[in-house]
């Protein structure tokens, strides 16, 4: 039986990390997906972080007894033809943070082309990053999102990321509502990817725009979670509810818009056999 490990960006209701972590544990998970944390007031990205920063994030981690389940870094949502280094500095930021958190997974993105013909400097920009993580961070997988406007937008732009960068430390983590904002089914998409899917982003896409709770949109999450329940293992599933703000780089949603989600997707999990612990 599939078993459903439950997770999310608490970034999109507390800015502090600590206030995460505390919310993450009144709702009884004990996983939770690193993205955004304060620095002097304000909302900073994991990819900008310090190395002391770090340090007191992952002391705060251990303490509270979460596990990381993937650094979300910006990585990739950038023009093909700009600074790479400047995303490499990122990405170095990021798998640093996934050695001190004990965490498996980096997200990064595609990059944006200006074109089709562009695919190959995605592609060519993708492997140089598996080569740098696989430098700095052996062990630590990157999770390729699919998402509007970078490479990676389709299924057929996702298999080709996959199998043209052909890299064991290359994954992916599938974002079903980001199918729907481009006009592709999203069940069809997760059946035509379901083999090289290592996670999913539980958000759903109103009939109108906007987000609304799991189940109650255009992706048909009950669908998709009963095609994925027809396998083995175990299925990370991360909530990014979005429902106030869902923005290209931004996504908030208050605590009881979060505590609704959650409700939400544990009543349409097949089976209800949701796992918060490792």
């Amino acid at each position: 039986m599939t078993g459903w490990l439950l997770s999310g960006f608490a970034d999109e209701a507390y800015t502090g990390f600590a206030d995460q972590l505390r919310f993450f544990a009144d709702l009884g998970l004990e996983r939770i997906d690193v993205r955004h944390f304060e620095r002097d007031g304000q909302r900073c990205s994991i990819a900008e972080s310090t190395a002391g920063e770090r340090e007191l994030l992952a002391r705060q981690l251990r303490g509270s007894g979460f596990f990381c389940q993937c650094v979300a870094t910006p990585v990739g949502k950038a023009p093909v033809d700009g600074d790479l280094a400047v995303q490499q500095r990122q990405l170095a930021n990021g798998l640093a943070a996934a050695l001190e958190f004990d965490c498996p997974a980096v997200r990064v993105f595609g990059f944006q082309p200006r074109s089709a013909s562009d695919h190959p400097a995605c592609v060519a920009n993708l492997a140089r990053l598996c080569e740098q993580a696989l430098r700095d961070a052996p062990g630590v997988l990157l999770l390729l999102e699919n998402e509007r406007g970078v490479f990676g937008e389709t299924p057929g732009q996702i298999l080709e990321a996959l199998e043209s960068v052909d890299s064991d430390n290359l994954g992916y983590v599938c974002d079903p509502a980001n199918f729907a904002v481009v006009g592709i089914d999203p069940p069809g998409a997760v059946r035509q990817l379901q083999s090289h899917i290592a996670a999913l982003h539980v958000k759903d896409r109103g009939a109108h725009g906007g987000m609304v709770l799991p189940g109650q949109g255009q992706c048909n999450w009950p669908r998709i979670l009963t095609d994925l329940a027809a396998g083995a293992g175990s299925i990370e599933l991360s909530l990014e509810p979005h429902l106030d703000v869902a923005e290209r780089h931004f996504g908030s949603t208050t605590p009881e818009g979060f505590v609704a989600a959650k409700s939400a997707l544990e009543s349409i999990l097949p089976g209800r056999g949701c796992a918060a612990a490792t």
